[in-house]
């Protein structure tokens, strides 16, 4: 190999290094992989006293961010994650906008999926055990029995159901946990308002029946993936092979006799054999109707073959085959722990030790030196209902130029500036504008008092700052009326809304601007527990001054399902499709509605 060609070959070599860079009060160490729809990146965040932890970013790709189906399924994503509560299931731990790039922090699995396991056992020759298969299937069979029998608030069964269950999509840790990934496409049968609109996705090998023929889903279609998995990990091989078109896979899928398959394979015992074509059986109708059937026989063939799914032995031949990717994933997790952090970071302070604590148990800083000439009420004793204590809270040493949190981050902690000034700034699209420069004695983060789900504006620190972090319940304690504490949230409210108003002027055409108007009533009578919102003051407050094209514009929405309206008033029916439409456009994006 020539110098020129050696360094090429370094130069492609140098391109693919990851640098870490900070993404709003993360910091993506590492990049895991590429997908079709988002990128996925090993990242940390970090405390108090050098607390880091690590975690999963899963960021949506930019050109999908401008297309609402794709906004959509990335979100129901996270929605879903956050009503289960299960060990077979990957937790969700946060999601918003960061710079105009949809995310959602996941927690990190130390392991591999199902898909890289099997082509690693074909490259090594070592198939995975009886055993181990028996474990994974049981495991994630686990995991899909308790979300289709998931309840509501109200106790309704929400029969949700993941749609895409396929072997990257199952993960198991060097220790032998099976947890289910993307629950993207899932889908909550109770809501179809939840299910319009989304983009076909999936491994298409692991597709039911049904689902390539179009017709009505249920919870059958994951025993269906669960079993073609099932098959794929026992026989060694797919149960269908990619052909030369889509148009020919899936008439292969729908063409194969699965039983006579089955029935062939000298790797399957018999006695598994009629579980897995009751699985993968064409007709829904033929299959277990519950998952928890199938997890009863297979906890029978456990039983008659006296196999043993210890999950400590079964932990050996992950560690065994995957032994040079742990040292890998070992060193990308030094390279986590001891990269620090530079630049304009997220100044870390909601940490679980505030939110989660309560107030006795909380470490207390208390000022040693008033600001103004009243004495800070973090200084004094305040009695409780139950106790007396000092302000919990903690102060922050911020140089001039760090971002506290930005613009769509969540948030629940309220600042007061004890030195130094702060900027507040809005953005929309490519336009930012300063909205407010607060020095000593102001404070910011209000929203977090009225519960708001994203801030709404950033805030940077414009000089070096001496700031007081409190807890939205931890400031609770300092109002101890009931009138004065309503009279604050209303103040609260109404500095948002005037901050809303003017985000709603840099929008620069009348779309646009209604899109922003009925976001922003749509929060406000949910607030408010109201229902209808008042077209007259919504085309005063938002400069909608051509009532013919708002009227057209309302009119189209109407067709789409996403709002009632006449010459009065307007009803928001699809809140969520809205707030999708203004995560587009406050993403530098446009939204076209063809009259």
């Amino acid at each position: 190999m020539n110098a020129r060609v050696k360094d090429q070959v370094a130069g492609r070599f140098r391109q693919r290094v990851f640098e870490p860079r900070v993404f709003g009060r993360y910091c993506l160490i590492d990049q895991i992989s590429k997908g079709g729809m988002s990128d996925i990146y090993l990242a940390k965040t970090v405390g108090e006293s050098g607390f880091q932890k690590p975690l999963v970013i899963k960021k949506l790709i930019p050109r999908y961010a401008a297309k609402p189906s794709f906004v959509k399924r990335f979100v129901n994503e996270a929605k879903t994650l956050a009503r289960l509560n299960h060990s077979n299931i990957v937790q969700v731990l946060d999601m918003g906008i960061i710079d105009g790039e949809y995310y959602i922090a996941l927690e990190y699995i130390e392991g591999r999926n199902v898909a890289h396991i099997t082509s690693k056992a074909a490259k090594t020759g070592r198939s995975p055990s009886l055993e181990f298969v028996l474990h994974v299937v049981m495991e994630l069979a686990r995991g899909l029995a308790y979300s289709h029998r998931k309840k509501g608030e109200t106790g309704e069964n929400l029969m949700l159901v993941h749609q895409d269950i396929n072997a990257f999509n199952v993960m198991v840790s060097y220790e032998a946990e099976v947890k289910i990934i993307d629950f993207g496409i899932a889908r909550i049968f109770l809501d179809k308002q939840e299910v319009e609109n989304l983009p076909v996705a999936g491994k298409l090998l692991y597709f039911s029946p049904e689902q390539l023929r179009k017709k009505p889903v249920d919870r059958r279609v994951d025993i269906y993936g669960t079993g073609v998995l099932m098959y794929e990990m026992l026989a060694g091989e797919r149960l269908v092979e990619h052909q030369e078109t889509v148009g020919d896979t899936v008439k292969a899928i729908l063409e194969v006799n699965v039983a006579e398959k089955v029935a062939k394979s000298d790797k399957i015992g018999d006695e598994l054999k009629p579980i897995l074509s009751k699985a993968m059986a064409f007709d829904p109708a033929d299959r277990y109707s519950w998952m928890e059937e199938m997890i009863q026989d297979l906890r029978g063939v456990i039983r008659k073959c006296g196999i043993d799914t210890d999950s400590s032995e079964l932990a050996m031949y992950m560690k065994e085959q995957f032994h040079r990717e742990i040292l890998l994933d070992r060193r990308r997790m030094r390279k986590l722990s001891s990269h620090k952090l530079t630049g304009s970071v997220a100044v870390p302070v909601s940490t679980a030790a505030l939110t989660l604590t309560p107030p006795s148990t909380l470490d207390r800083d208390v000022f040693s030196a008033p600001l103004t000439p009243a004495s800070w009420p973090f200084d004094q004793q305040h009695e409780s209902r139950d106790e007396t204590f000092q302000i919990p809270h903690k102060t922050l040493t911020v140089p001039a130029g760090t971002i506290i949190f930005r613009q769509g981050d969540p948030g629940r902690d309220l600042y007061v500036i004890r030195t130094g000034r702060v900027k507040l700034s809005l953005a929309v699209g490519n336009v930012e504008q300063t909205v407010a420069v607060l020095q000593e004695g102001d404070f910011f983060g209000e929203t977090a008092l009225i519960n708001e789900a994203h801030r709404s504006v950033s805030a940077r620190t414009h000089e070096d700052s001496v700031l007081v972090c409190l807890d939205r319940e931890i400031f609770a304690h300092l109002i101890h009326d009931d009138f004065a504490g309503s009279v604050i949230a209303n103040l609260v409210e109404k500095l948002r809304d005037s901050r809303a108003h003017f985000e709603g002027v840099l929008l620069d055409d009348s779309l646009s601007r209604l899109i922003f108007a009925l976001v922003f009533f749509q929060r406000r009578l949910n607030r408010r527990n109201g229902r209808d919102i008042d077209l007259t003051e919504l085309r005063e407050l938002f400069r909608l001054q051509d009532a013919e094209l708002v009227k057209k514009y309302l009119t189209k929405l109407e067709s789409l399902n996403i709002l009632q309206t006449d010459d009065q008033a307007v009803r928001i029916t699809n809140a969520d499709t809205l707030e999708n439409i203004l995560g587009v456009l406050r993403g530098q994006g446009k939204f076209v509605l063809k009259l």
